[in-house]
C-alpha cells in the first residue's frame, strides 16, 4: 500500500511514522524546509542558545505522544516529575499546588488543594463536585461547567482558570468542556501519575528530528519545500506538485490546519466540510525570552494569577542546550494572546516585565543581555462550540483527515495532534 500525506507538522509525521510502521509505503509532503510545524526550534543568534517557538510541557497521561517518541529514540529527551509539584505567583505572594507523596490521581488532587493557600482550605469538596461530572460536560464552555458545578470564585480565579488556559490555549469562556474534562480525567486517573509534568531537555525540533530517517529507511520519502497545486483523489490518488512531480498512491491523508485545508479541498466536492472549517479561529501564543546576568528564579517553573503572561520558565535549568552567552534564560509565556500578538515587541517585553514584577520579579532592562520575542499566531485552532467534532473520514474513502483540530478526543494540543496521526493510520491500515 502507498499513501501520500500532505502537511509536515505533528498530526502529519505522526500519520507517516504510524503507516511506516505498519509497513505502508510513504511520501511525507510539506511545504515549508522543514517539518514540525507548530512545534520548532530555533538557534538565537547572539546567545547560541536553542529556543522553542513556544515552551511546551506534557503530562505523563500524553501516552500517544510519548509512544511517538518512544518509536523515534527520544523519549529520553523528556523529563518528568516525580510528583505533580507547581507554584503560583498573584499579589500576594507564592502558593504551592503539590500532591503529597504516596497519593496519586483525585485524592492527590484534593490533598494538594487543602494545603494550597491560594485558595480556601474548603475547596475540596467543590473540585470534588467537578471530578464527580467529568462524564457529563456536552460542548458548554468551561465557564459555564464551573458555574454548574458551583465552583467559587477564588478557586476558579487561582485554580480553573489557569488550568483551562495551560492544557487549552483558549479563555475559558470559549474553552469546550467536554474536551477540557477529557484532559481531567486521564490526569487524574486514580491508577497512576498522569497529571505529572514533564518538559523537553533539547529543542522541539530535535524531538521529532529522527522522522525522516525513520520513514526513509522503511521505503518512505520527502518532499520538503514542495507545494501541492492540486489534487485528484482516485484510486488511484494523484497529488501534483507545484514543481510539475505527480506523487501517486492509493490513499491520502491530509494532514493541514483549517485555512489550508480550505484552500485545498473544492468547495463544491466538500460544501458541508468548508462549512465546518470556516467556523475554525486561530488562538495564538506569545513567547518573550530574556537572558539575565543572574539568576532570577530558583524554580524551573512558576505560574502567574492574572497577569497578562501564564507561565514563566528557568530555561537554563529544564534544558540541555544553555548556548554560548553564559547567561540565564527565562522564557515567558502567554496563551490565547489575542491581546498580544499585534502590539509591538516593546511593548510586549514592557508586558513581560510587570508580570515579573508581579511575582516580585524584578529586572532592570540595562540587565537584560539579550531578549526576543516570538509570536505563533495560530498556535492552536478553537474548536467551535456547539458544534460536533470533525470526523477524520471522509466521504471518499482513499482520502482522510488529520489534525489536532478533528475528532480525537483531545483538545488541539501536541497529544491531540498525534493521536489524530494513530487515527488517520487505523483508518486506512487497520
Amino acid at each position: 500500500m502507498k499513501v501520500t500525506v500532505v502537511g509536515g507538522g505533528v498530526a502529519g509525521l505522526s500519520t507517516a511514522v504510524e503507516l511506516s510502521r505498519r509497513s505502508v509505503e510513504v511520501t511525507l509532503v510539506e511545504s515549508r524546509k522543514y517539518l514540525g510545524g507548530r512545534a520548532r526550534s530555533f538557534k538565537d543568534n547572539l546567545t547560541g542558545t536553542v529556543v522553542d517557538n513556544g515552551q511546551h510541557l506534557l503530562m505523563r497521561c500524553c501516552s500517544a505522544t510519548l509512544e511517538f517518541l518512544e518509536l523515534l529514540g527520544t523519549a529520553r529527551d523528556v523529563d518528568f516529575q516525580s510528583r505533580l509539584d507547581l507554584a503560583f505567583a498573584d499579589p500576594n505572594g507564592i502558593a504551592s499546588l503539590r500532591v503529597p507523596r504516596f497519593l496519586t490521581g483525585k485524592t492527590g488532587l484534593l490533598a494538594a488543594l487543602m494545603r494550597y493557600r491560594a485558595v480556601p482550605w474548603h475547596s475540596a469538596p467543590a473540585v470534588a463536585r467537578v471530578m464527580r461530572s467529568l462524564d457529563r460536560p456536552n460542548d458548554e464552555s468551561v465557564d459555564d461547567w464551573m458555574v454548574a458545578a458551583r465552583q467559587p470564585p477564588p478557586l476558579v480565579n487561582r485554580f480553573w482558570h489557569p488550568l483551562c488556559l495551560s492544557v487549552m490555549n483558549q479563555r475559558p469562556r470559549d474553552a469546550s468542556a467536554r474536551l477540557f474534562a477529557a484532559v481531567l480525567r486521564e490526569a487524574f486517573d486514580s491508577s497512576g501519575r498522569g497529571a505529572d509534568l514533564g518538559w523537553p531537555t533539547v529543542g522541539l525540533s530535535a524531538l521529532h528530528e529522527p522522522t525522516e530517517a525513520y520513514i526513509t529507511v522503511r521505503n518512505g520519502s520527502l518532499r520538503l519545500g514542495a507545494t501541492v497545486r492540486r489534487l485528484h483523489i482516485g484510486p488511484p490518488c494523484s497529488v501534483e506538485l507545484r514543481s510539475g512531480e505527480q506523487l501517486l498512491s492509493d490513499a491520502v491523508v491530509l494532514a493541514l490546519p483549517p485555512p489550508s485545508l480550505q484552500r485545498l479541498l473544492s468547495t463544491k466536492e466538500f460544501p458541508d466540510l468548508h462549512r465546518r472549517l470556516a467556523r475554525f479561529t486561530p488562538s495564538p501564543i506569545v513567547s518573550v525570552n530574556l537572558w539575565t546576568e543572574t539568576p532570577l528564579l530558583d524554580k524551573p517553573f512558576l505560574g502567574f494569577v492574572g497577569a497578562a503572561f501564564d507561565w514563566v520558565f528557568r530555561r537554563d535549568l529544564l534544558h540541555e542546550d544553555r548556548g554560548t552567552s553564559g547567561g540565564y534564560h527565562l522564557s515567558l509565556i502567554a496563551s490565547a494572546a489575542n491581546d498580544l500578538v499585534g502590539v509591538e515587541n516593546r511593548e510586549i517585553l514592557s508586558t513581560a516585565l510587570d508580570a515579573l514584577r508581579g511575582a516580585g520579579i524584578t529586572i532592570d532592562r540595562r540587565a537584560l543581555l539579550h531578549h526576543t520575542v516570538v509570536r505563533e499566531p495560530r498556535a492552536t485552532y478553537a474548536h467551535p462550540l456547539g458544534d460536533p467534532p470533525v470526523s477524520q473520514r471522509t466521504p471518499i474513502d482513499s482520502l482522510v483527515l488529520a489534525g489536532d483540530w478533528t475528532d480525537t478526543g483531545f483538545p488541539c494540543t501536541i497529544e491531540g495532534a498525534i493521536r489524530s496521526g494513530v487515527k488517520a493510520a487505523d483508518i486506512l491500515r487497520p
